[in-house]
């Protein structure tokens, strides 16, 4: 009698359990919208903080570019100056760095967003590049104050 207590408590708990834990087909749907809900939730705020991203590298970027520009322009004025042997040279220099900093203009702004990785990976060459141009500008402008 005992043992058959014991099985009717411990069958009734496993059913009781059973009834507690299944969830309706409405409270799956609702638990489903909920989950969609904060997804777009999260989709909206990664492309928002993306978007913030992207303008800020870009304003840097277009900042560095001018300056380039404003350094190459000083140069420009300066081989005006130069020596006629020497003033070909400068020149072909210059126009070398100026279509380097116009593709990097260019680049910039045909940029078009696939995927973060292809962001990354165009943040990252660009960056370099941006770096070894201005390296060329300043050592160049360097040698062309050494030569005064």
């Amino acid at each position: 009698m005992v043992s058959y207590m014991k099985m009717s408590l411990a069958s009734m708990l496993m059913v009781g359990s059973l009834f507690t834990s299944c969830t309706t087909p409405a409270e799956d749907l609702d638990k489903a919208k909920d989950n969609e809900k904060q997804a777009k939730k999260e989709l909206r705020i990664a492309k928002q903080e993306y978007e913030k991203e992207m303008t800020e590298y870009r304003k840097t970027s277009e900042e560095k570019i001018a300056a380039n520009e404003l350094k190459i322009a000083e140069f420009k004025a300066r081989v005006k100056n130069q020596k006629a042997d020497a003033k070909a040279d400068y020149e072909k220099k210059v126009e070398e760095l100026n279509r380097k900093n116009s593709d990097l203009k260019m680049r910039l702004d045909n940029f078009k967003f696939d995927s973060k990785t292809k962001w990354e990976s165009f943040k990252f060459k660009l960056n370099q590049d941006m770096e070894e141009l201005g390296t060329a500008i300043n050592d160049f402008m360097g040698k062309d104050e050494k030569k005064k």
